[in-house]
């Protein structure tokens, strides 16, 4: 399809359905048949698709974030990952914890990840690679770009949309076109989104806990008449 791979499963993300009413109701059809659910999110996330005021917490979370998430990452590389979502997040107008968290589920903030043709980062296909204007899916700030500006399309061709969050992630899976809110989704993609929420649920817990932190004063000397 010319957007995203259909996966035989959800990545790396770990996975939790605290997000959804998510129960299929009885059927008499087979086993094999999807059970498919409209994506309802009961929790709200009024800060997804706004740019932030802190880029130094927002850095600081995200490298905290990277760091529990994949242990291999180097300091120096999990700082230039997350500068660089920061920097795309401010210049598309998303929160940079949301793009690090599908960034997590789909890579686990490893560069070189490649799946099934998807690369990077951000798992792009080559052709939606193309489309975003990445040349190199393997550089880190290119694709984190590249992916920004993905999640950005998606938010935008969902605008409106009481569940604009949730159908954009599930496009991001799937592709739009395969996405239909009247008929619902089935239970993997729920999954996906619901593993995307997560990961964006910690990264603002670090967030806050680096808020909340005291700033230990710094001593400064005193000088001229004060200093005798």
């Amino acid at each position: 399809m010319p957007f995203r791979r259909m996966r035989t499963s959800i990545g790396l993300g770990v996975i939790f359905l605290a997000h959804f009413n998510y129960a299929a109701s009885p059927s008499t059809s087979s086993p094999s048949t999807p059970q498919y659910q409209p994506i309802a999110i009961e929790r709200e996330y009024p800060s997804y698709n706004v740019p932030v005021t802190s880029t130094v917490s927002e850095t600081e979370a995200i490298v905290t974030m990277i760091r529990k998430r994949n242990a291999a990452v180097s300091s120096p590389q999990a700082q230039l990952i997350a500068q660089c979502i920061v920097e795309s997040g401010q210049r598309q107008k998303i929160d940079p914890k949301l793009i690090a968290a599908v960034i997590s589920v789909e890579s686990a903030f490893n560069s070189r990840a490649s799946h099934g043709g998807a690369m990077g980062l951000g798992q792009l296909m080559g052709a939606t690679a193309r489309r975003v204007g990445i040349q190199d899916p393997f550089s880190v700030t290119q694709n984190v770009e590249g992916t920004t500006r993905y999640i950005r399309s998606l938010l935008d061709a969902w605008t409106g949309h009481p569940q604009q969050l949730g159908l954009a992630l599930a496009s991001y899976l799937v592709g739009p076109n395969r996405i239909n809110p009247k008929r619902g989704v089935s239970g993997r993609i729920h999954r996906y989104v619901d593993s995307v929420l997560w990961h964006y649920d910690r990264a603002i817990v670090y967030r806050n806990q680096i808020l909340d932190t005291p700033k230990t004063p710094v001593y400064v000397p005193p000088v001229g008449p004060l200093a005798e």
